[in-house]
């Protein structure tokens, strides 16, 4: 007689999840209290500096502050997250390790479904939570330490990417245990497109896999799926985006009188800007958009703009703002504080006028032929070219390596200029500090300018090392192996295809199924699912192969979808390099393709290579 089955669960209860991951919290938080903020005040006034006085606006209650040419000059949500950590106490630093901690706990139960073990998605929050990204510092620039924007949007792009997958991965649960997902991603969304000019880089996502989504819901044959509210549903994070944008123009629109969310990336200065940019050069440098010569046809044909000259082209602006000639990334920065000078921002209406008039008279110009131009444009970017093609190339792919190796990822904190002098450090950083409810590193070995740590700061900054170490051996083989499993399910699914036909295979799946009983061992393993799932863990069957593929796929697309980006802005606006602030929303999308690429492969090749022992097993019990 043949002896039952016995049925082996490799997982751990819920209460332990919860234990371990609070555990795992409090150790990444003990180690991040080495970490002190890195304050320049006055300098960065176009970063750090701006998000600072914007932040402190707004706890007066006069929102971003007196109106000037930087007021609206950047999306500042984060003015507003600072704003909301100094009411509520939290230490700035803490703030933002708790958001990520939020961020790494959605980034790893929107996968539950497909992880199906609570152990896997355990560790998967810790491959997310001890990211080197997190916690860098990006030296000599500066990054996470910095009283700047970047320190929350990678956690605010990994919350919006976990809530679109989370509920693509549950389009066949409930809605009322699945509807959280499109709220947090419309949350992660919103916050995201405030927080940078660039944030928009989100939206493709967002929208294909509400698509995707989409196609799944309908294509379900369970009648008792609700449909139409599933595919309502998919519309709450554009909803979200919508109601975020207009709460902060409308807000602008109160205490400025422009509904706009900032007059530099949109509007009448991106109009201006952009006829700027599309005047032929006399000699095309890649990283020059309005270089000397183009400069020069508009002082002498526009008189509105020929008091810029005695501004733009003194030594003074040119020694701050240029290098040879004024970079991409720079000149608009110079033209907006000329225009300053000049009285033109004033007040918003004053601003708007004088950039719309200056860009219906450079696109005239350009129009009639008296300046010769390309096409009409509005944008604060270069205008692509082909030129720009190879170098794009070469810095994208070195980005992605970039990043997958975790450079510019040293934990150690900056010494804080100038804040050894007690006379400064009362005047200029004990403000901040106090605001933050954070400290400056104010203390330099003697003798020297390096930075002084503790010796329980050393320690703790040599674990971050090591923490980065193992990051950087694992995640490019773990890379290798998720683009494996990607071309392999790839590959394998148009074989199918091609041997039985697709309308076939369709048309099979809406045949009425004769019930079979199942066998034993599934039978024990529904049952088993049906008593212990615990909450994000799915009673149904796990998501299609070719959902999980898809999620996959568009997890690689958002990853070299940003790392060009970069690219090009690199290449074609900056002379700093690459540098991790820009690429740093690269890295939690990429540890989690690497984290669900590997458990694919690892599963293909398990259930290959065991195929044959099932088939002995399953003869065994019959």
């Amino acid at each position: 007689m043949n002896k039952p089955l016995q049925m082996k669960t490799r997982d751990i209860p819920f209460a332990w999840f919860i234990v371990a991951g609070v555990l795992l919290v409090v150790v990444k938080l003990v180690l991040c209290s080495a970490q002190r903020v890195y304050l320049f005040p006055g300098e960065a006034v176009l970063d750090d500096t701006l998000m600072y006085n914007s932040a402190v606006s707004i706890t007066e209650g006069d929102w971003l502050g007196a109106y000037g040419w930087k007021t609206l000059s950047k999306h500042s949500f984060f003015a507003l997250w600072l704003a909301g950590l100094h009411t509520a106490g939290i230490p700035f630093l803490l703030g933002g390790q708790l958001l990520w901690a939020l961020a790494a706990l959605a980034g790893a139960w929107a996968l539950a479904p497909v992880l199906r073990r609570r152990w896997l998605a355990l560790l998967l929050f810790a491959v997310l939570w001890f990211s080197p990204a997190s916690v860098a510092n990006a030296q000599p620039y500066g990054f996470t330490l910095r009283v700047y924007r970047d320190n929350i949007f990678p956690a605010l792009c990994l919350l919006c990417v976990a809530g679109m997958i989370g509920f693509a991965l549950r389009y066949r649960e409930p809605l009322k245990r699945s509807i959280g997902w499109p709220i947090v991603a419309g949350l992660g969304l919103a916050a995201a497109w405030l927080c940078r000019e660039d944030g928009w880089w989100l939206l493709p996502f967002v929208v294909v896999a509400a698509v995707v989504a989409l196609v799944y819901i309908l294509r379900e044959r369970r009648a008792a799926l609700p449909k139409p509210r599933r595919a309502l549903a998919l519309l709450l994070p554009f909803v979200l985006l919508l109601a975020g944008i207009l709460g902060w123009s409308g807000m602008n629109a109160a205490h400025y009188g422009r509904f706009i969310v900032s007059d530099f990336s949109s509007g009448e200065f991106a109009d201006a800007y952009g006829a700027m940019t599309r005047i032929d050069h006399a000699e095309w440098n890649p990283k020059i958009a309005v270089p000397r010569d183009v400069r020069q046809q508009l002082y002498e044909h526009i008189p509105e703009f020929a008091p810029f000259e005695a501004i733009l082209e003194s030594p003074f602006y040119l020694s701050r703002y240029a290098v040879d000639d004024y970079h991409s990334g720079a000149f608009y920065w110079a033209l907006r504080e000329a225009a300053a000078e000049l009285g033109h921002y004033d007040t918003p209406e004053a601003a708007r006028q004088f950039f719309s008039q200056l860009a219906a008279d450079i696109n005239a110009l350009c129009d009639d032929g008296t300046l010769a131009a390309g096409n009409s444009r509005s944008s604060v970017s270069p205008p692509i070219r082909a030129a720009y093609m190879g170098p794009v190339v070469a810095e994208g792919l070195y980005s992605l390596w970039f990043c997958a190796t975790f450079q510019q990822c040293d934990a150690r904190s900056m010494f804080s200029p100038f804040a050894n002098d007690p006379g400064y450090y009362a005047e200029q950083i004990a403000p901040v500090e106090d605001f933050l409810h954070d400290q400056a590193l104010a203390a330099t070995v003697e003798n020297s300018d390096a930075p002084y740590f503790t010796p329980m700061q050393t320690l703790f900054f040599s674990v971050f090392d090591g923490i980065r170490w193992v990051y950087t051996i694992l995640t490019p083989l773990a890379l290798a192996a998720a683009l494996v499993w990607q071309v392999w399910v790839a590959v394998r699914r148009v074989g199918s295809w091609r041997r039985h036909g697709f309308v076939f295979r369709r048309a099979a799946r809406r045949r009425v199924a004769v019930p079979r009983r199942a066998h034993p061992l599934r039978q024990a393993a529904a049952a088993h699912a049906a008593g212990h799932a615990g909450p994000g863990y799915t009673r149904h069957r796990p998501p299609p192969e070719s959902l999980v593929w898809l999620v996959g796929l568009g997890l690689l697309g958002c990853i070299v979808l940003r790392a060009f980006m970069v690219a090009f802005v690199t290449v074609s606006s900056f002379d700093i390099g690459t540098y991790v602030m820009y690429l740093a929303s690269i890295h939690p999308l990429m540890l989690l393709y690497a984290f669900m690429g590997t458990l694919g492969l690892w599963r293909l090749l398990t259930k290959k290579l065991g195929a044959p022992g099932r088939a002995r097993a399953q003869k065994e019990a019959a």
